[in-house]
């Protein structure tokens, strides 16, 4: 089959396209953007165009599209004029992961999702057990947001516009709820709630399907294992399976590592590291634990996989290490992620000064938010807001709904330190005079998160720091 993708350098489209590929299609796609993804498939051989036109879909079997592209698209409305196929990613990679006959395991949930794929893929590959692993980010240890093999199938499913209503696995696992992407769930949380049920019940109508839930989080306590009691559970608080968190301690490499202790029911399951802080990391690597018990993978596996486990790509990745500063990238773009990245940071630097840099995108999203958001961005030294960029769920009536400076004065209005800024110049330069103002005890510690201009500041700041 020939199968066009529009947008195939997404970090999305780029997965479902590596694996069309490795089933024998014949793919091609469209893309603007100057993306590695779309040069490392050009090096596979995959047609990009450089350009949306038309012509694109020519001789095509299937068009594909990301949520993103709308119906209006001269490649959508070419494929629907040509009476070829048109799907949804999604769609599209619920489709290949049926035909490929493995057992596939989706991960789903308002955060943790691409942490948790991205570690059963590394425990998988390290069991000897050949998985395809498919996540939302970049995973430095395969080199690729992607690792194509024969073995079991581990997927990220993500809920918006009912994406993970194609992806159900036979195992799944879902982290938590949250009031995000309300956008689209323009019910609230009712709605965002019934699309999860939906989910659950995918999977347990399979053959043998089996569900994991985190019983630490509030509202799957109260909205799902009120309805599906009978399932396997962890967490660090409640749960059939349990984490402790024990001591930090540096490995014969010299790096950091936190050990944790597994508990099933009542018995001690293991002991286990991990080298990325944070108790939300630890619960992530439980729950990667659990599903690859369930296949079968011994103890001894699954640690040494997870002591070796460094983080992915936009996840508290450190972009910088010197001896004055260190730079680094999250992509938390919740108030809840927010919060989580900032716990991990202080557990790691809790002498240092810290500056956060704020990236928000999303105008509708930073208004509804707003006073979530300056809560725990107060809790840094000093906070540098850069300026809001528009995302799924914007629109005319959107635009300019709240700024930089609204959030800024937000924080100061609630006790914290923070400015607004129009330009990623400005975010530059106010972050450098703000780590000379707060500066305690080196290293000084710049926190870059959020969804919006996130790589651009990373990549300026890191720039202007290196000494």
């Amino acid at each position: 089959m020939k199968i066009h993708f529009i947008g195939i350098g997404g970090e999305g489209m780029y997965g479902v396209a590596r694996l069309a590929l490795a089933q024998g299609h014949q793919v091609s796609g469209s893309e603007l953007a100057e993306r590695s993804t779309a040069y490392r498939l050009g090096k596979l051989g995959v047609a990009v165009y450089r350009t949306h036109h038309a012509s694109n879909v020519q001789g095509a079997d299937l068009v594909v599209r990301s949520s993103a592209i709308h119906l209006d698209h001269v490649e959508v409305t070419a494929a629907i004029g040509q009476d070829i196929p048109l799907m949804k990613r999604s769609q599209c990679l619920g489709m290949l992961l049926q035909n490929s006959g493995s057992q596939t395991l989706a991960i789903a949930g308002a955060h943790g999702k691409s942490t948790i794929t991205a570690m059963v893929g590394l425990i998988l590959e390290k069991a000897g057990m050949d998985p395809t692993m498919i996540a939302g980010a970049h995973v430095p240890y395969f080199s690729d947001h992607v690792r194509i093999g024969r073995g079991p199938q581990v997927v990220e499913a993500c809920e918006y516009d009912r994406s993970f209503l194609d992806l159900a696995g036979d195992w799944s696992l879902v982290t938590s709820l949250d009031l995000d992407h309300l956008d689209y769930y323009r019910g609230g949380l009712d709605e965002l709630t019934e699309a999860f049920c939906q989910f659950i019940e995918l999977t347990l109508d399979r053959p043998n399907g089996r569900l994991v839930l985190c019983a630490d989080d509030e509202l799957v306590k109260t909205r799902l294992l009120t309805r599906y009691p009978d399932i396997v559970t962890y967490g660090l608080q409640d749960g059939w399976w349990r984490a402790h968190p024990g001591n930090a301690a540096y490995s014969e490499s010299g790096v950091m590592q936190y050990h944790f202790e597994v508990h099933r029911g009542n018995r001690t399951f293991g002991e286990f590291a991990v080298a990325v802080p944070g108790s939300h990391n630890i619960q992530n690597a439980l729950g990667a634990i659990v599903l690859c018990d369930s296949l079968g993978v011994r103890v001894g596996d699954m640690n040494e996989a997870l002591s070796h486990y460094h983080g992915i790509r936009g996840r508290y990745e450190k972009r910088l290490i010197s001896s004055h500063v260190v730079v680094i990238d999250d992509y938390g773009h919740t108030p809840a992620e927010i919060s989580a990245t900032m716990a991990s940071m202080k557990q790691e630097f809790d002498t240092s000064s810290v500056v956060c840099v704020y990236c928000p995108k999303q105008f509708h999203r930073t208004k509804r938010w707003l006073d979530e958001f300056a809560k725990q961005l107060m809790k840094a030294d000093a906070c540098v807001v850069a300026p809001i960029v528009p995302g799924l769920g914007d629109d005319e009536s959107t635009h300019g709904l709240v700024s930089s400076f609204d959030l800024a004065q937000r924080i100061c209005e609630m006790g914290g330190i923070a400015v607004g800024c129009q330009t990623v110049e400005a975010v530059r330069d106010e972050t450098k005079i703000w780590l000379q103002i707060v500066s305690k005890i080196k290293p000084d510690v710049v926190l870059v998160i959020g969804s919006g201009t996130t790589e651009e500041v990373t990549d300026r700041l890191c720039g202007a720091l290196i000494v």
